[in-house]
């Protein structure tokens, strides 16, 4: 499974403003699991799915695949560098509008570049949120993850990008 939605999400964020949008109930954890807590603390809970780059994903044992009224089938624990930093989520399809409705009950309207396409953004102090959906499929992908993760990602990728500089 490719997270090119990581992609669009970075790049979303680098044609926005640079400074952060507060938005009601910003998380600092997911269902229990501070942002930056040690993956050794949790290993016991958490099934190794993949590996990429410097993010291992986990599932998490007995995970509730319910968000509101949404189903999901897919729910993966991000760890980068060993440490949790966010939650990737993927609703059944025709659960799309079920999770639009959780993101936006939760988090607020979040900023939505066009008001015919459902992405959404909510891009705070501490977490920063990426939801896209699908109107053919009528199903979502999102992400939640921690605000100093997703900016540590982005300077690592252009320390990477710089890097490969020598390589032309």
């Amino acid at each position: 499974m490719s997270f090119q939605i990581w992609r669009i999400a970075l790049l979303t964020t680098m044609l926005m403003p640079t400074t952060a949008i507060a938005f009601q109930n910003e998380p600092a954890s997911f269902r229990g699991i501070a942002w930056g807590t040690p993956l050794s603390t949790v290993q016991g809970q958490m099934k190794f799915d993949h590996r990429e780059g410097l993010q291992d994903m986990y599932t998490r044992s007995g995970e509730r695949m319910t968000l509101g009224d949404a189903t999901l089938r897919r729910m993966l624990y991000i760890f980068y560098r060993g440490a949790f930093s966010g939650v990737f989520l993927a609703s059944d399809k025709a659960s799309g509008g079920a999770m639009i409705g959780a993101f936006r009950s939760n988090f607020g309207p979040g900023y939505q570049e066009n008001p015919h396409i459902d992405r959404y953004l909510w891009d705070g102090s501490v977490a920063f949120i990426y939801l896209t959906c699908n109107t053919a499929t009528i199903d979502c992908e999102g992400i939640i993850e921690s605000k100093a993760t997703h900016n540590q990602k982005i300077e690592d990728d252009a320390a990477a990008a710089s890097r490969a500089k020598r390589d032309f």
